[in-house]
């Protein structure tokens, strides 16, 4: 082997072997080829670069656990210190890939590089973060001079979030991680087979994080910060570029274009782009819909414990009501212990907020409860029947399409318990 070749892998610590697969072609999609090249010998020598960077990313998260204010709730690479050297090192990976195959330019060695962590041999660990920051962060082996500019703001405050608030934005990725990570099948053609769904859950994720900074009291440089921050949450599967949410979304309340969602029964789900009603077993506490200006959350429980059904129905439920502007709570309404209260909670009123913000309850009717908030154009209807509930929530569909939830991801495949007619 070359002694320039063998320097560079020498560079890098040995730790156990996380390449899979092995490239076919120089001249297509950046891949080797492995008709000029002894196998081998390019393959230990991959191995011993990719060992160098994820030995290198390890040490890293354990440093950043370190540093960490124990006082505050972390966020995954909240410490920007790391970025530059974060940039270093995959460049010098990609470097060390390219040695071994000099005829073929640092973009093949990027791609192969990078193209471990989501083709279709790669294990589906890879699928974390850490091999999606160069892509999002990095421009050769520096950070990109608009995200330079982002982060070194004079005004930033990177620990501007309270406890709580940083809490439910790692939280906003759960669901999705949780689908892939519980995958046993390659990972990469699941996510093929369900690229409409698991990009949905994305795009619920990154509106999840969004809402959550937009909502805090931080300034808007350190909103800028952190919005970057959590496109550095997703995995490496996503191409953040193409699922694309913005960071300030202008929702047209007029657009006569609406959607009706709602949960039925044990439960049946209500979808705004599915003809068909979704039966999903969802035991526990659930997220139905979230957006800027409402929020729905219920308790589920099996409807026949102990027996060989997984059917569950809504025991309790709660809506948030939010002001126009989103940033402030102007109420709750709860209905719990098979009732339906004719009031807000914590009041004896029917009516929350003023002016555009102005949302009314009705009530009057036996079985049901009509919550109406006039400015935005949202009309909530929740029924009960035997301490079981049910609810329609109907909005523009432009603020369903900005929601994040059950409601507006879907139930998950493995929850899916059948699929029938709208009734």
């Amino acid at each position: 082997m070359p002694p320039d070749i063998l320097l560079r892998i020498l560079t890098f610590l040995l730790l156990p072997n996380t390449v899979t697969g092995q490239p076919d072609t120089c001249q297509s999609n950046g891949q080797w080829n492995n008709d000029q090249h002894d196998e081998d010998s390019f393959i230990d020598g991959a191995r011993c670069c990719f060992r160098g960077l994820d030995n290198w990313l390890g040490v890293f998260r354990l440093q950043e656990f370190r540093q960490r204010n124990m006082a505050l709730s972390y966020i995954v690479f909240q410490n920007t210190t790391f970025w530059e050297k974060l940039c270093k090192r995959w460049e010098a990976g990609a470097e060390c890939v390219q040695a071994l195959n000099p005829q073929c330019e640092m973009s093949w060695a990027k791609h192969f590089l990078r193209d471990r962590s989501y083709s279709y041999t790669a294990n589906h660990v890879h699928a974390h973060g850490q091999y999606a920051f160069y892509d999002r962060t990095c421009q050769s082996n520096t950070v990109l001079p608009e995200i330079k500019k982002v982060y070194t703001h004079p005004e930033v405050e990177r620990s501007c979030l309270t406890n709580p608030e940083a809490d439910h934005f790692k939280n906003c990725t759960w669901q999705i991680m949780e689908e892939i990570y519980t995958t046993k099948e390659n990972y990469y053609q699941v996510y093929m087979q369900n690229k409409r769904r698991w990009d949905g859950l994305a795009k619920s994720a990154l509106r999840c994080m969004r809402d959550i900074v937009q909502a805090s009291h931080c300034n808007q440089p350190s909103k800028d910060y952190l919005w970057h921050l959590a496109k550095l949450q997703l995995p490496a599967i996503f191409n953040v570029t193409v699922i694309y949410v913005p960071e300030n979304p202008k929702i047209n309340f007029t657009n006569p274009k609406r959607c009706t969602v709602g949960v039925y029964g044990d439960p049946h789900l209500r979808l705004c782009d599915e003809p068909r009603l979704i039966t999903c077993s969802v035991p526990g506490k659930v997220w139905y819909l979230n957006n800027q200006h409402l929020e729905i959350v219920g308790v589920n429980e099996l409807i026949s414990p102990g027996h060989n059904s997984n059917a569950t129905t809504v025991r309790w439920l709660q809506a948030t009501f939010k002001g126009v502007s989103g940033r402030s709570i102007l109420g709750t309404y709860t209905a719990r212990d098979g009732n339906l209260a004719t009031s807000f909670d914590g009041t004896d009123k029917a009516v929350l907020g003023t002016g555009n913000d102005k949302v009314v309850l009705m009530s009057g009717f036996h079985t049901r409860v009509v919550i109406s908030q006039y400015e935005t154009g949202v009309v909530l209807m929740v029924r009960h029947w035997r301490g079981h509930y049910y609810f329609s929530v109907r909005m523009t569909q432009e603020l369903i399409e900005e929601s994040y939830g059950l409601l507006a991801s879907g139930c998950p495949p493995k929850q899916t318990i059948g699929i029938g007619k709208m009734f």
